[in-house]
This record gives structure tokens, sequence and C-alpha cells, in this order.
């Protein structure tokens, strides 16, 4: 009776671990934005798009802060990406840019720059090429949220000195 139970543990053993390995986090990778999509929805809101490129496409919001998420390096069907770059577009024209060069200055990750129309752009590069964790992922997305909330706190609404007023007798 003892060589039959010896002969069934190491199954035993598979069969315990067998929920872990299930529940081990999948890969992510460009080749189904859906996924990427549904990890966004954890940080607030997410719905697909293409962009002009005719590539996969992600719209989103976080604390209030609209963002896209675009697919590069993708294959000539606009599939099998190999990054996202997260971008928000702010509409504030008065954001001076010695504030965005400090910030820049200040922040490895993220970086900001003011567009033709003088309002400021953040973005973040995320790499997919041979696919990532779901928790590398969602640290990421960690980042970009705090990076968001950062800038528009810190640099886009920051209180402003107001302009010396000058006076002519």
């Amino acid at each position: 009776m003892a060589f039959s139970m010896c002969r069934w543990l190491p199954l035993a053993a598979i069969l315990a671990t067998a929920p872990a390995l299930a529940a081990a986090p999948a890969l992510v990778d460009g080749t189904d934005p859906a996924v990427v999509m549904e990890l966004m929805r954890g940080y607030g809101s997410a719905r697909p798009d293409k962009g002009q490129d005719g590539n996969p496409m992600i719209r989103g919001r976080i604390n209030g802060n609209g963002f896209s998420a675009f697919f590069y390096d993708c294959d000539a069907d606009g599939a099998n990406c190999g990054s996202i770059g997260l971008s928000a577009y702010f509409d504030r024209a008065d954001v001076p840019a010695d504030a965005i060069n400090a910030w820049n200055r200040a922040n490895r990750f993220g970086r900001v720059y003011l567009r033709d129309d003088g309002k400021p752009v953040i973005e973040m590069d995320v790499e997919l090429t041979g696919g990532i964790t779901a928790d590398n992922f969602e640290a990421s997305m960690d980042r970009w949220s705090a990076i968001l909330q950062d800038f528009d706190d810190n640099v886009v609404n920051a209180e402003r000195e107001p302009e010396a007023q000058v006076t002519t007798p």
C-alpha cells in the first residue's frame, strides 16, 4: 500500500499547484489590443479606436485626464504591435516653457513638450516586444497615472505669480 501511495504523491503535488499555475499572469503584448484595453480599464475608462495610420488605438481617462494609447511597430496589417505610446494633451496655452523644462529635468519617466499651438503634451512609452507580465504592465500604468496627476497638479494647474504690470507715466 505504501508503494502505491508514493506513486500518487507526485501527481497530487502537480494537481495541488495547478490553481497557482493557472493564476500566474499571462504575458501582455501588442497582439491583442483588447487585453491592453481591459487592463487600462482598471485605471478608469478605455475604449477602442483606430489611429490615422490604421493601427489600433485606445482612448482612455484616468483621474479626469484624457489620454490616448497609440500602438506602434505593428505589422502591415496593423496587428502584432511591439509597443504603445501613451499621450495626454492639456488644453492650456499658458504653461510656461521653463515650467515644462523644469518638469522634464526633475522626472525620469514621461516627456513633455509644447505643441505648435503652445499647449503641453506628455508622453510615455511601454515596450511590449516579446511580452511583459501583467504585473509589469500594471506597474507601467501606475507610473503613467502618477505622472499624469503630478504634471496636471504641479505644472498645468500650478499657481503662477501674476505678471508684473508695466505702467507708463
